[in-house]
Formats: structure tokens, sequence, C-alpha cells
């Protein structure tokens, strides 16, 4: 697993990307995001602990953005571009690591990589929108 940590940062950094995606991303990958189940585990009351997306229990980071039934069919459609086929793992670094592994070194992989924080960070904006704002949350506009 440290292996997986180490890479999945050195990985991170080695992208040039805006410094908010980096520390959104660095965030992500370490589960510091202000998510429902981490704000309760922090002792902050949250009247409402289901997910923004499919309105079932929002158990942690990883229903949010990788095992959603709202959110899945957007990982389905971009791995076919690539044909990467797997099981999502739950665990955000795992998920980054997994996602970049079938894909060849060079500028496809660079892409790959920020295609991984592009969508992480849409998913993350909309999920703000739904929560601050009472939009509504359509994957197909998302992707």
């Amino acid at each position: 697993m440290e292996e997986i940590q180490d890479r999945t940062f050195e990985e991170l950094w080695k992208l040039k990307v805006p410094n908010k995606i980096s520390v959104f991303a660095w965030r992500l990958l370490n589960d510091r995001l202000p998510t429902k189940a981490n704000l309760q585990r922090q002792q902050i009351e949250i009247n409402e602990s289901n997910c923004p997306f499919c309105r079932s229990m929002d158990k942690n980071v990883g229903h949010l953005f990788f095992h959603c039934s709202k959110i899945i069919p957007v990982w389905w459609e971009s791995w076919s571009w690539v044909n990467i086929v797997g099981v999502s793992p739950m665990n955000p670094k795992q998920h980054f690591f997994q996602h970049i592994l079938g894909v060849p070194e060079g500028i496809r992989a660079n892409s790959w990589k920020w295609w991984w924080l592009a969508l992480t960070f849409i998913i993350w904006q909309q999920r703000n929108k739904v929560i601050f704002s009472n939009d509504t949350f359509d994957a197909r506009s998302a992707r």
C-alpha cells in the first residue's frame, strides 16, 4: 500500500495543472475533503447524510466519487475509450493508480491522468452545486 501511495503522489506532482486542482486531488487522495462523512467524523453536525446524487446513504468518499449509481456510468464511459475493464476500487489512491496503470507512458498517459483529475473535480463541483445551490444532477451534462 505504501508503494501505491508513493507512486500516486509522484505521478500527481509531475502533472502541470492549476494549483487548485493539485490541492483538490491531494485532499481527495488523502480523504481530506469536507464530505458529510468526514464532517461527521470531526463531530460536526450534519442534517442529512445521504448522497447528493443518488440519495442513498453517503458512506464515504469512495461512494461519492466512484461507486454512486449516478457516477459509475461516467467512469464506465471514459474507460470504454481506452478499453479498460475492471473493478473500481473504493480508495481514491487505488482508483487513481488503477486508472493510470492501463495506459502506456507519454503524452497519452498524461492526458489520462489529467482526465482523472478533471472528472473527479467536476464531480466535486456538481456535488457542491446540488448541496449549496439546490441544483439537480444529470450525469449526461456532467460529462
